[in-house]
């Protein structure tokens, strides 16, 4: 019953790279569902992210959310055996004699055996749960850890990001945005350093290795969703202060703290990827990622060394390296460069975030641009021009959507739902 600001964006990320996949809209509104969750429940007034919310009300573990059958049968009346069965929903309760409610099953193959019309269904289920959301909000409501950390927050802006490139709802690159000012400006340090935790107008705390992997992960979702350069610059800049600060000169690893932190008298070095990614996958990540789009080689041999040091252990313990594997898996396969050039680029991008392409980066501008390698030297065009490349070397540029799909090979990329430029 504990609400992790972690764990929500980690499974929202999920949700939407599943809803991408599949098209299936049952994870499209699980994503939904939750980043409303995160923005009605776990947002402070400055836009900052709550750290948790609580399992315990009342001083009794899940009292919130739990529901005894009587309790529905009164709310509900004659809706309720519809609603029971579809929920799981019994006198004996599934959880420690309550019920927490659960779908057993889908809508689709519920209505069908009920012979219920699944629109009518979904709009009468919608309407208990309006019902039953009414009278959980006169209980006494679970207790809230109201901190702001830099690391938890960066990871739920990258869900936030990752859900406007999934469903093309403007509102969430709106609040990405918003969002990422908020930390930019909160968290800011001196000497473009940074801090682990914010309340109250107030930070404090050197951040760790892991607030500055999670910041850098989020300003580079965040520029290939908007195409605003202003957020890769400041992931290079940040980057730079990791380098400079963090790193181990004997191992290509970086430590968990800040060189100049007085307070520690052991400086570690985390390499497993627990219930959040540790410092070092996600830097790895981001300096292979920093390498293609700014052509920093010395960052993707660093890269390349890190994997390499762990590979062993990496993939006898899969699930201890989840990150580390992911980055394996990309640097085998190859990091498809995507770049948008012409006056509608937005329109294009929009298109083309909405395909699921693992393992790529995208780049957009109207124009050629120096001093960005997969942006530079690209001739100018009045239309659009869809370049896709890797190691720098691309093929011929498509002028639509379906000469972009076509570039792909077949077996990559075997189907999408935009056929078209309409």
């Amino acid at each position: 019953f504990e609400k992790m600001l972690y764990d929500n964006s980690l499974l929202i990320r999920l949700f939407l790279d599943v809803y991408q996949i599949t098209k299936n809209d049952f994870y499209k509104i699980k994503a939904s569902e939750s980043l409303e969750y995160v923005f009605i429940e776990m947002t402070n007034i400055d836009g900052g992210f709550y750290s948790t919310q609580d399992a315990d009300s009342e001083g009794e573990e899940g009292k919130f959310y739990v529901w005894q059958h009587e309790e529905v049968t009164n709310i509900l009346k004659e809706e309720a055996p519809l609603f029971c069965d579809f929920f799981d929903i019994t006198t004996e309760g599934n959880w420690e004699g309550k019920n927490i409610p659960r779908r057993k099953t889908s809508l689709d193959d519920f209505a069908l055996k009920h012979e219920v019309e699944p629109g009518k269904l979904k709009a009468l289920l919608e309407s208990c749960i309006r019902k039953l959301m009414t009278e959980r909000n006169k209980r006494v409501r679970p207790q809230l850890d109201d901190k702001v950390l830099l690391g938890w927050n960066a990871l739920m802006n990258i869900s936030f990001s990752k859900a406007y490139a999934a469903t093309g709802e403007k509102n969430y690159k709106e609040v990405a945005v918003k969002h990422m000012d908020f930390m930019l400006l909160a968290f800011q340090a001196e000497k473009d350093l940074l801090y682990h935790t914010w309340k109250n107008g107030t930070a404090r705390f050197p951040a760790f290795l892991d607030d500055y992997g999670c910041l850098i992960a989020a300003l580079l979702e965040l520029y290939q969703v908007t195409g605003d350069l202003k957020y890769l610059d400041r992931s290079l800049l940040i980057t730079e202060t990791v380098v400079a600060n963090f790193s181990d000169q004997e191992t290509p690893f970086f430590f968990f703290t800040h060189e100049d932190q007085q307070d520690i008298p052991i400086r570690k070095k985390e390499l497993y990827d627990g219930a959040t990614p540790s410092g070092n996958s996600l830097m790895a990540y981001n300096l292979y990622r920093l390498s293609i789009l700014l052509d920093k080689k010395d960052w993707k041999n660093r890269a390349l060394n890190m994997i390499t040091a762990l590979a062993a252990v990496v993939t006898k313990y899969p699930t201890s390296f989840g990150v580390w594997l992911s980055l394996m898996y990309e640097m085998v396969l190859g990091t498809k460069e995507i770049t948008i050039i012409g006056q509608e680029w937005e329109n294009y991008l929009a298109k083309i975030l909405g395909i699921f392409i693992s393992h790529k980066l995208i780049v957009s501008f109207p124009t050629s641009l120096p001093g960005y390698p997969l942006l530079a030297g690209k001739p100018e065009t009045s239309g659009i021009n869809l370049y896709l490349c890797e190691n720098y070397a691309c093929k011929a540029p498509a002028s639509s959507m379906e000469g972009f799909l076509a570039l792909f090979d077949s077996n990559f990329l075997k189907k999408s739902t935009i056929t078209s430029d309409k």
